[in-house]
């Protein structure tokens, strides 16, 4: 009976650990990273995209800038990058990491407009 307890317990403790290790795999590495997109001449860029890249350049999650530039978005993953982009500028990658606050300033494109269609 003895030599039951302990082969039960010893089950019990190897299940446990597995468990553990398992739970440790599924921990989210997720953060919410906030900031405000500019121009060169400091006002704030409405309407802006900032997206959650990954490694293969899918967009995981993406919000909009609102009238003063300011975004805020809960990314998935800190490996992941963040892309700013307007179409009137030209777009910029950061890495994430351990940032939380993205104050970004984004280069005017200098396209000119030769065709409007109503």
């Amino acid at each position: 009976m003895k030599k039951f307890l302990i082969k039960l317990t010893s089950c019990f403790c190897l299940l446990l650990v597995f468990h553990y290790a398992a739970e440790a795999q599924n921990v989210s590495t997720s953060v919410t990273v906030q900031g405000k997109l500019s121009d060169s001449d400091k006002k704030p860029i409405a309407g802006a995209t900032v997206a959650e890249v990954d490694d293969d350049g899918r967009t995981i999650k993406a919000t909009r800038t609102d009238i003063e530039g300011n975004f805020s978005l809960k990314v998935a993953n800190t490996k992941h990058k963040l892309t700013f982009s307007h179409i009137s500028h030209k777009t910029i990658e950061q890495s994430i990491g351990t940032r939380t606050t993205f104050d970004v300033i984004l280069e005017s494109s200098q396209k000119d407009l030769s065709d409007v269609v109503i």
